[in-house]
């Protein structure tokens, strides 16, 4: 998926829509797996908006024949409606039916519909969901998340959930560091930034205006190569995800495929310094990216 939305961002016009409309395939196919929106976004680097836009334009035939993974044991689910997952035991159901016949024939039956508030609210605490609550009292969701919140919470204390509607086993929780620029990385760009901004394509790399804005570009390369994400930088810079996505995709497109910035292979901090053809690591010696944006041909 990394490689898929890296080719969206890295494609000119002629070869976008070719490129999006794979990255749409494989967005689609992840969604259909189960695979929620931020978890393809995290993999991906792009957000979860975007994800759900490619997904959107998955063509059917591209999805037929998936099933849902099962990570953890878990039952499949995907595809099955709210109301088949987990339903409601048919005791409760006729119960349920039973009150509401009593209130439609009187509706002033104050303990009939007082009753059906409190099943509705044990049968929530006990795990079922409010779609299949409504869809046995012909209600909507509303209605009755309603009626539960009418019974006060000392009323359900003791009620635990069914053992039908728990996971089989529970997903455990993973913990990823989360890799940041450093302080000092940080406050040189907040300075560099207000210059920087000024860059066009035509700026001179030798100016003043271009220097800050390769040494700008070192950075966000820098923190990549770390695996440091545009969102993280974003927060740290006060800026958006899309700002440095962008400058940085910019100067991608624009640089030889052998000087291109790597990321997931242990590159140096400029990442641009490719070994046998401009030499070991050196500030004097890796080219500027803004420099090489910018030097004709």
């Amino acid at each position: 998926m990394l490689r898929r939305s890296t080719a969206v961002a890295e494609a000119d016009r002629n070869e976008a829509e070719q490129k999006r409309a794979a990255a749409a395939v494989q967005a689609g196919r992840l969604v259909v797996r189960g695979y929620t929106y931020a978890a393809i976004s995290r993999a991906a680097r792009v957000t979860p908006q975007t994800i759900a836009a490619w997904a959107a334009r998955a063509p059917a035939e591209s999805l037929a024949g998936l099933v849902e993974d099962a990570p953890h044991n878990e039952p499949l689910q995907f595809g099955v409606p709210a109301a088949e997952r987990h339903p409601v035991p048919a005791k409760d159901a006729d119960m349920m039916l039973e009150l509401q016949l009593r209130i439609l024939e009187s509706p002033r039956d104050t303990s009939a519909r007082s009753a059906l508030n409190l099943l509705c609210a044990q049968l929530r605490r006990r795990g079922y969901s409010l779609q299949a609550m409504a869809e046995i009292l012909d209600l909507s969701r509303e209605a009755v998340r309603q009626k539960t919140e009418q019974v006060p919470d000392e009323l359900l204390s003791h009620i635990l959930p069914d053992a039908s509607t728990m996971r089989q086993t529970p997903s455990p929780l993973l913990e990823r560091p989360r890799a940041w620029l450093t302080a000092e990385e940080v406050a040189r760009a907040r300075e560099l930034i207000p210059v920087a901004a000024r860059h066009r394509a035509p700026t001179p790399p030798d100016s003043e205006v271009g220097r800050a804005f390769g040494e700008l570009m070192n950075i966000y390369f820098a923190g990549e190569a770390r695996g440091v994400t545009t969102y993280t930088m974003a927060q740290q810079l006060d800026l958006t995800p899309a700002a440095i996505k962008h400058r940085m995709a910019r100067v991608r497109g624009t640089l030889p495929p052998s000087m291109r910035p790597l990321s997931t292979d242990g590159a140096p901090p400029t990442v641009l310094d490719r070994p046998g053809r401009l030499g070991d690591f050196s500030p004097e010696t890796t080219p500027n990216p803004a420099e090489v944006a910018s030097s004709p041909g």
